[in-house]
């Protein structure tokens, strides 16, 4: 739901209120944000986050928010796609932050430091798959509280 007052950069924000401990927002039609990373030489994604509340039984909590970029095509056997993510740090109750990463070169083969992979057990990707590889076939841009790898 779009709603309420602008965040840092002037646009609207999305409000959600989670049922489970953790959320979710996949971005799979803006061709802005998916497609063939490849095109350019390096990218910055980013998020504003401005969490109200983070309850865990009771008590505020922090989570960490996480990046992922999911290519569908050729994944693993047992997984749905191959993704590459990046862990933008915590967040708690608090105002807005703002979060991102760049991508130096979207044509690396090997996953940059402190980046992770997915489809080929964590946090490496499937055997053939680069970085580069995956980066040349985003399919849906995700940011999430959960932390891949970490159950």
């Amino acid at each position: 739901m779009i709603s309420g007052t602008p965040g840092k950069h002037g646009a609207a924000y999305y409000r959600y209120i989670p049922l489970s401990f953790g959320l979710n927002w996949v971005n799979r039609t803006n061709m802005a944000f998916v497609g063939d990373y490849s095109k350019v030489r390096s990218a910055t994604i980013g998020i504003d986050v401005k969490a109200n509340s983070i309850v865990y039984e009771g008590h505020e909590v922090g989570r960490h928010m996480v990046v992922e970029l999911r290519a569908n095509d050729n994944p693993q056997p047992g997984s749905d796609y191959t993704s590459v993510w990046y862990d933008l740090g915590p967040i708690k109750k608090g105002g807005w932050k703002s979060m991102s990463v760049t991508i130096a070169d979207t044509r690396a083969k090997s996953l940059p430091a402190v980046w992770g992979g997915t489809g080929g057990g964590y946090p490496a990707l499937p055997a053939g798959r680069t970085f580069a590889d995956v980066l040349a076939g985003v399919d849906e841009v995700v940011f999430t509280t959960f932390v891949p790898g970490s159950g």
